[in-house]
């Protein structure tokens, strides 16, 4: 039986310390990702961003994404942040249906 220990709880986000008995320990982090992703298919359809600026919303990336892609590190690279966001599995997480 393992125990778990919830540190960490907001709206959406629960992160917990388990241990198993044998001594194996870890992190889990787990989103609820359903009021985002309807906040962003509500935006892509009802509302228009200018494009006239120099900066502007492009995609909402999950925190748990976000943790792999610190652990993983690629978090600061262009090009790998540019392949997640138009990678089509992960359409549903950008504010209108353009490519970058």
């Amino acid at each position: 039986m393992s125990q778990q220990v919830i540190y960490d709880h907001r709206e959406n986000v629960i992160s917990a310390f388990v241990a198993d008995p044998d001594g194996r320990c870890g992190w889990i982090k787990r989103m609820n990702l359903r009021p985002l992703v309807e906040g962003l298919h509500f935006h892509r359809n009802h509302v228009t961003q200018p494009k006239n600026l120099g900066w502007r919303k492009v995609a909402e990336m999950p925190e748990t994404v976000v943790d792999q892609a610190i652990r993983q590190g690629w978090l600061h690279d262009k090009k790998q942040v540019k392949s997640w966001v138009n990678d089509p599995d992960n359409k549903m997480f950008k504010y209108s249906n353009e490519r970058l």
